[in-house]
């Protein structure tokens, strides 16, 4: 069976043809490989130099993909439609099972075109696009509604349908066919010494000791929220509170700089940049507080991953980050006053709470439960074409 998974994202392409990516990887490929032994993806592309491909995971399996023109502007979209559709047109015709991952203009095109062709899909909510459009530039805030007529449409027909979320994405973008909601984070395998490391890390601190706080978000995508966490910083610098702010993530973070300077916390403020995956962890382990200041989200990742180290963690009132914090360590997105008061208001005594509280509700996305919750789900989808 060839498998197609569609999808407005993007892999990196050396001069030597081999691909790289964050979000798409080689879990993903052999996760779609339980449906088939050929799989394809038909994304966007990008080609990249030997220094950034040093900081991106490579795909280590034999990746087939069908490269998209971009269409990330009205220009290009006008000029590559006609190209895209016949491509994925072609693609979704030469292929047996397709999964297609929404927002996202490539997966709602391939699942208008599997169900022309009749052929089985399976479709994946990660987002929201009307948040992430409206949060995004003038010209998001015209298309923004659009896309969201466009995906409630989308979605109204899917069935089987996987969201990353409980509850917030499937009220957003409702369907009546078999749906689950199971986050595609994939967590390091910790047992108890994770939470007495950081129980430890929280009882050597002292009363004026540094709070280091952190963030694992794209640098220059304004929605991501940074700025906000520097604004707080700006006013608990007034009170005399001092916070070191780490930021991981892709891009250069000019822009950050150029906030801090201007807030007066640029000294607080250290640029990582961008870290392969596998020492994410590391990252987390090494602050004390990890803040999700995002104006829009899904299910974010990188706030599972630091939930599952016992990193004491806050985050803005917007997506499914409600349903992993509880509601006294959330803040309304854009409002730094807030988010300030809850950091100066934080106590050691707090900090162990949130430890253990966030090692507990990180264990729903223990691999082994999702896998199996996972697996069920494929299976039901698997039999009702293998049946035909």
């Amino acid at each position: 069976m060839k498998v197609l998974f569609a999808y407005n994202g993007r892999v990196e392409i050396d001069e030597h043809g081999r691909y790289y990516g964050n979000e798409l990887n080689d879990r993903l490929v052999e996760r779609y490989r339980y449906f088939g032994d050929q799989v394809t993806f038909i994304v966007r592309t990008r080609p990249i130099h030997a220094v950034a491909a040093s900081e991106l995971q490579p795909f280590e399996s034999n990746l087939q993909v069908i490269p998209v023109p971009e269409m990330n502007t009205p220009f290009l979209f006008l000029r590559n439609r006609t190209v895209i559709h016949h491509k994925i047109k072609h693609a979704v015709n030469e292929h047996d099972v397709i999964i297609v991952r929404e927002p996202g203009y490539v997966g709602r095109i391939a699942a208008q075109y599997a169900r022309y062709f009749n052929k089985p899909y399976l479709t994946e909510v990660v987002g929201d696009p009307y948040d992430a459009l409206s949060n995004h530039s003038t010209l998001g805030k015209i298309y923004a509604p659009i896309a969201r007529r466009s995906m409630l449409k989308s979605i109204a027909k899917a069935d089987p349908v996987l969201y990353v979320t409980k509850e917030y994405l499937q009220q957003r973008y409702p369907s009546t066919g078999y749906q689950l909601g199971l986050s595609d984070v994939v967590l390091k395998p910790s047992g108890e010494e994770v939470l007495e490391s950081r129980i430890h890390k929280i009882g050597m601190r002292k009363h004026d000791d540094e709070l280091v706080v952190g963030t694992a978000a794209a640098l220059d995508v304004k929605y991501k929220g940074h700025e906000y966490v520097l604004q707080a910083m700006s006013i608990l610098a007034r009170q005399g509170i001092q916070l070191k702010y780490q930021v991981a993530g892709k891009g250069t973070g000019d822009r950050l700089v150029r906030l801090a300077n201007d807030l007066g916390v640029r000294s607080q403020l250290d640029i990582i940049g961008q870290i392969p995956h596998g020492q994410v962890f590391d990252f987390l382990d090494n602050i004390d507080l990890y803040i999700q200041p995002s104006v829009t989200e899904g299910l974010p990742r990188a706030l599972v991953e630091a939930m599952s180290r016992a990193c004491p963690c806050l985050g803005s009132r917007v997506g499914g980050i409600p349903e992993l914090l509880p509601d006294k360590y959330l803040f309304e997105k854009r409002n730094a006053k807030q988010l300030a008061g809850i950091i100066a208001g934080l106590s050691r005594h707090d900090l162990e709470n949130m430890a253990r509280q966030n090692a507990e509700a990180a264990k729903r996305f223990d691999p082994e439960r999702s896998a199996e919750s996972r697996l069920e789900f494929y299976d039901r989808f698997k039999r009702t074409y293998s049946s035909q």
